[in-house]
């Protein structure tokens, strides 16, 4: 057996249960009629159960979990589900007022009826049980308003915000596999998680029991599909997550675990980032209406699939993701990209419409996650530096505060109702290699001490990459002989995209820094840094021309357009080709790709991007480089199937070799025996921690 820890218990069988009396009301489980005065009304099966299991006791209480275990037959149940089931047979029972449902106070429920009452006497007041999310969400304003004061006032008494502190963290799921994604339920008692062998490799879901003698995990999926991003829903009996079908749009899957039967509540348009539950009968993700506009945020009803945009970030961002509901459901907190590597979180307020930023400084959010109060964003950042454990309140203007430092590389992260955070915690490394055109192995060219992208090599070899190796995203360089050196520190959120000039002696790289992104140039051995650009608008990838000029790609209108720098002064490129990648062959010339149709264009300064003789196209990768014959290129970049081709400038093309695992695939081509140089996977463990918090 490997399911102990959902205890097995019979659940109420209405269609056996005997009718009886409640003071008026004539009660027929069978047919799941309340009847009395000649009216009759249906009431659901689970509010059913719960009437007949406080009937089978009253008038003694019925624990909460003895509810669970009896009305819902073991399943997963979370608070708010037992809740609203009691809220609906109050009312159901309305039309008697002797029938009385107490809550009795860490106990649970009791029916009482009381044939000497009068109808004047007060019934339960509403608040004794806790409001459903929808409940909470429809007197959101009011709260909101009352909770500015109560804040300004609380802030007097206390002295400023609460500090929070990380003080244990014990293991959650350390298989030899790779785990990712933790969704805790609700009450804190199942942990959902993704599990696969690792970089580019499909992944399962799986659950687990959290308390002390639980056993194995429980594989939820073994479709073959790649399947991602579970959440919980508010009553915990249910989960949502992405599952990724080859050759069709994505699916949005809704699933009882640990055994339920699944069903498709929506499809995607592009690739769904990231999913919460915003009620327990709407979902909210990110998706992208069209390829290559900006990511939105847009509500799904799943019982009839009806889909609502939520946000509208202007068309030169690139766009919202990875939304998270607040637990009373009046807020989302989501990340907002400019660019690659330049992002900060937002939050939206449901009610009103309206979003306001939390963070500044563009500094990357891999995870975040809410406090039970909704009233503070625990989330990981590289803003330090390495990535940490940050905390923020709730609230315009508030300022982040460190929780604990990246000893632990925190990814993703989940919190449930107690404040407890399940983390992913990352060790990856991948370096520089040769690959083998034949298939062997790859000769390393970088040491294994972070995580090496984006090389570029000059024509007398030295390679141009980016690297985290010393804490920070930085530049490196790497000469034959000699042991890699760092040339910046920029301490920004993220650089990318080092490029060698035509004779060697400078390079040009993208960085992110304070929120902006901007063209930096320096001498090849790391001094005379400057900064280029001064727009801090959002750019993807840039080469150097024969001439000295640099051409590179910025986000303009929602498109991405090829422009020219000849020192600080920017001239767009003729021909308005939307164009995101830029690549610089042996021979000089620049070639760009269509980001319409994917096709590779050659540029020219005075005549913009030109049509080849035969229309080649390549994936919506990064992954590509040109040489002086044809073009490299990726096929099914960052999976397991990754392999490299070649097709030549007539369109003929053959496969050269398997492309490694790695994080990021992008490769450049050595000008002097035409060798590919690559990120390679050489080291990857990610495990799964749970957090214990508390504040002061």
């Amino acid at each position: 057996m490997n399911e102990p820890f959902f205890p097995f218990r019979r659940s109420i069988e209405l269609a056996a249960e005997p009718a009886f009396a409640l003071g008026k009301i004539h009660v027929s489980p069978a047919t799941l009629e309340l009847g009395w005065d000649g009216h009759k009304e249906t009431i659901e099966p689970r509010v059913m159960q719960v009437l007949v299991a406080l009937h089978r006791h009253m008038p003694e209480s019925v624990s909460r979990d003895d509810l669970s275990q009896l009305c819902w037959g073991g399943r997963i149940v979370g608070e708010d589900a037992l809740n609203r089931s009691i809220s609906r047979l109050r009312k159901a029972l309305a039309a008697e007022p002797h029938a009385i449902v107490d809550t009795i106070p860490k106990v649970g429920y009791r029916l009482r009826l009381e044939p000497d009452a009068t109808d004047n006497q007060p019934v339960p007041a509403a608040s004794e049980s806790p409001p459903s999310r929808k409940s909470r969400l429809r007197v959101g304003i009011f709260a909101a308003t009352l909770g500015a004061a109560a804040l300004a006032t609380a802030l007097l008494w206390t002295g400023g915000d609460p500090t929070w502190s990380a003080d244990a963290v014990r293991p959650l799921a350390r298989e030899t596999a790779s785990e990712a994604a933790p969704a805790l339920s609700p009450d804190g008692r199942f942990l959902a998680y993704t599990s696969g062998d690792g970089t580019g490799a499909p992944r399962d879901l799986y659950l687990r029991g959290l308390a002390v003698g639980d056993s194995a995990p429980i594989r939820l999926t073994a479709t073959g599909e790649d399947e991602l991003s579970p959440a919980w829903s508010p009553d915990g009996l249910r989960l949502a997550f992405v599952r990724r079908i080859a050759g069709e749009p994505c699916a949005i899957v809704v699933m009882s675990p640990p055994r339920g039967a699944e069903r498709i509540a929506g499809r995607c348009r592009s690739d769904v980032s990231g999913i919460s539950w915003l009620d327990d009968e709407a979902l909210i993700f990110s998706d992208r209406l069209r390829p290559g506009e900006p990511r939105r945020l847009f509500r799904l009803d799943i019982g009839s699939g009806a889909v609502r945009a939520l946000t509208n970030p202007a068309a030169q961002l690139s766009g919202d993701g990875a939304p998270i509901a607040a637990p009373d459901g009046s807020r989302v907190a989501f990340r907002r990209s400019v660019s690659l590597g330049n992002d900060d979180l937002f939050v939206l307020d449901l009610a009103s419409g309206k979003e306001w930023p939390l963070t500044s400084g563009g500094f990357k959010a891999y995870g975040f996650a809410w406090s039970a109060d909704s009233g503070t964003l625990f989330f990981t950042s590289n803003r330090g530096g390495d990535f940490g454990l940050w905390s923020i309140p709730v609230r315009p203007g508030a300022q982040p505060a460190r929780v604990s430092l990246g000893l632990l590389p925190f990814g993703g992260l989940h919190a449930d109702r107690q404040n407890r955070l399940a983390a992913e915690v990352s060790q990856v490394r991948a370096n520089l290699a040769v690959l083998n055109a034949a298939g062997g192995a790859a000769e390393a060219l970088t040491p294994v001490t972070g995580i090496d992208w984006d090389p570029d090599v000059a024509a007398d070899g030295r390679i141009a990459y980016a690297s985290d190796a010393g804490g920070t995203n930085e530049i490196w360089v790497k000469r034959a002989g000699a042991a890699s050196t760092r040339l910046t520190q920029l301490r920004g959120s993220y650089v990318f995209s080092p490029r060698w000039s035509a004779d060697g002696r400078d390079i040009a790289f993208i960085g992110v820094k304070d929120g902006k992104t901007d063209i930096y140039v320096m001498a090849g051995d790391g001094s005379r840094l400057r900064t280029a650009t001064r727009d801090g608008a959002a750019k993807m990838s840039l080469a150097w021309a024969d001439d000295g000029s640099l051409l590179y790609t910025r986000r303009s209108g929602g498109r991405w357009l090829a422009a020219r720098l000849d020192g600080e002064r920017s001239v767009a490129l003729p021909g308005g080709v939307d164009v995101a990648i830029l690549r610089r062959a042996p021979d000089g010339r620049i070639y760009g790709r269509d980001a319409g149709d994917g096709n590779i264009r050659l540029l020219s300064r005075d005549r913009g991007p030109q049509r080849l003789p035969s229309a080649i196209a390549v994936p919506d990768s990064e992954a590509w480089a040109a040489a002086r014959d044809g073009l490299y290129w990726a096929r099914e970049p960052g999976t397991r199937n990754a392999a490299l081709w070649f097709t030549a400038w007539t369109g003929a093309s053959r496969r050269i070799a398997a492309l490694p695992p790695a994080p990021k695939t992008n490769f450049a081509i050595r000008p002097a025996d035409g060798a590919i140089i690559a990120p390679r996977l050489a080291a990857e463990q990610n495990d799964l921690v749970l957090i214990e918090l508390s504040k002061k």
